[in-house]
């Protein structure tokens, strides 16, 4: 792939397809499944509209998403729906900041924090190359995460903001 001066294996185009087709949709976006039905004269359309030039070696839709789990809320649920997902993301972040502030002389607290923020990092980080958030992958994350909240409640702790 390196050789081939490609080394996000054509992401970078699904990427560019996920754009514009954002652009079409931005407030509700297109809905969860329904990248399959995207065609190549719906990302021209796109754009086109803005006065560009269409380059169709710049777009790919041979994915079946666009290997980016931000591009893929962007694109299925728009903003209001890529909105909700960051905040789902940071408020995470939150409880897990103010959880190791809290409890990192507690052993126990630890593995449960830990385990929370390595499910975390996993989701959100890999999640710049690909959709992490679905299936067994989001299973585990919030397998992990509700052993961290349940700790927290079980404590008298679950408070977000205090």
């Amino acid at each position: 792939q390196q050789e081939n001066h490609s080394i996000l294996a054509g992401r970078e185009n699904a990427w560019s397809t996920a754009f514009e087709i954002a652009r079409l949709n931005p407030l509700l976006g297109i809905g969860s499944g329904n990248w399959k039905y995207i065609d190549l004269d719906q990302v021209k359309f796109s754009v086109e509209s803005r006065g560009e030039i269409f380059d169709k070696d710049k777009f790919a839709l041979g994915f079946h998403h666009p290997h980016n789990i931000y591009l893929s809320n962007l694109v299925d649920r728009g903003i209001l729906g890529f909105i909700t997902f960051l905040s789902f993301m940071f408020i995470w972040l939150i409880t897990l900041i103010n959880s190791y502030k809290k409890f990192n002389q507690d052993s126990k607290a630890m593995l449960f924090i830990m385990g929370s923020f390595s499910a975390w990092s996993t989701i959100f980080g890999i999640g710049f190359v690909n959709t992490t958030f679905h299936h067994e992958n989001a299973l585990l994350a919030l397998f992990f995460l509700g052993l961290h909240l349940s700790y927290l409640r079980q404590k008298n702790q679950l408070k977000l903001f205090s």
